[in-house]
């Protein structure tokens, strides 16, 4: 019987976990599926995840920016909370969830469209008591007993009206 004496050697590093806190600015998320015609606006402007992983690793993202993804396919008009893709290698680093909250519009909808309307009607309603104070000012009557008929429009009918009387005694 023959006895083989082996020696094995095995070298065991043992990395230990750490952990980083990083912010996700809205600015550096993307955005797949948006249906054309609307809008996406951000309302959390960022958010802030921890991201674990081994020392060394957690060392690379020193200085890097965080950005990220986020599906919105078939998400109509509307107010929505959706979670964000990091890009973040899932082998070496996990992270807690990230969400974000966003509105989808339509084109055309909101501040331009209502913006010109809202003009367009208080202009109108503007004329309308213009023209309808200046009629109603009662500058007929006061033309009727003066000659100073035609500065009545721009003072007040009482004045106007005394002045006239004033003039016509003397």
């Amino acid at each position: 019987m023959n006895s083989y004496k082996a020696k094995l050697s095995i070298d065991i590093k043992v990395e230990t976990n750490a952990t980083s806190t990083m912010t996700l600015n809205s600015s550096n998320i993307t955005y797949d599926g948006l249906e054309d015609g609307y809008t996406l606006t951000f309302v959390t402007d960022k958010s802030s995840v921890v991201v674990s992983g081994t020392q060394s690793d957690i060392d690379t993202l020193s200085g890097t920016t965080l950005k990220g993804k986020i599906d919105v396919t078939g998400l109509d008009a509307g107010t929505h909370t959706v979670t964000v893709k990091p890009n973040l290698d899932e082998t070496k680093y996990t992270w807690g969830e990230i969400k974000v909250q966003i509105v989808i519009g339509r084109k055309g909808d909101g501040g331009g469209t209502t913006g010109t309307d809202g003009t367009g009607t208080a202009s109108g309603s503007i004329t309308g008591g213009t023209t309808s104070g200046n009629t109603g000012s009662g500058s007929t009557g006061a033309g009727g007993s003066s000659s100073a008929g035609t500065s009545s429009g721009s003072t007040s009918s009482g004045n106007t009206g005394n002045n006239g009387s004033d003039s016509s005694s003397h």
